[in-house]
């Protein structure tokens, strides 16, 4: 099976995750996207924050979290490899190029997130309440 790997970032404040999406149409996705061809995964998650979010990360501060993969929403015949990565203190200075919103979503309320997303989120709980949630 074909695989999409992404670099992703968790940011989580106040019991909330910041979630991005494409269109107003669609679900949101853990901020970050598709690793270029000889990217290494921090590069790519800079990359993509500063796309997504006009946000300027200097790469330091974080934590590997966990790699998920499961199914992409739009190419059900592809999985897609998430490479999640804590990085605190986001803050978007508006949308960028390649999302419509962003948004604070409250960990116990993911209606309309991508389910790759939710599963990822949902297996990794305890490591997520450990670390971050207080």
């Amino acid at each position: 099976m074909n695989k999409i790997r992404c670099a992703n970032a968790i940011c989580i404040k106040d019991g909330k995750i910041l979630l991005t999406r494409e269109s107003n149409q669609g679900k949101y996705y853990l901020p970050g996207g598709k690793i270029e061809e000889d990217e290494a995964l921090v590069p790519a998650l800079k990359r993509e924050l500063s796309e997504e979010l006009n946000f300027n990360w200097n790469g330091n501060e974080t934590d590997f979290l966990f790699t998920f993969e499961g199914s992409a929403v739009n190419s059900p015949e592809q999985n897609v490899q998430l490479n999640c990565f804590y990085v605190p203190n986001i803050i978007p200075a508006g949308v960028g190029f390649e999302v419509h919103d962003f948004n604070w979503i409250s960990l116990s309320e993911l209606n309309n997130v991508a389910p790759v997303v939710v599963e990822a989120l949902k297996v990794n709980k305890q490591l997520l309440k450990d670390k971050y949630v207080a």
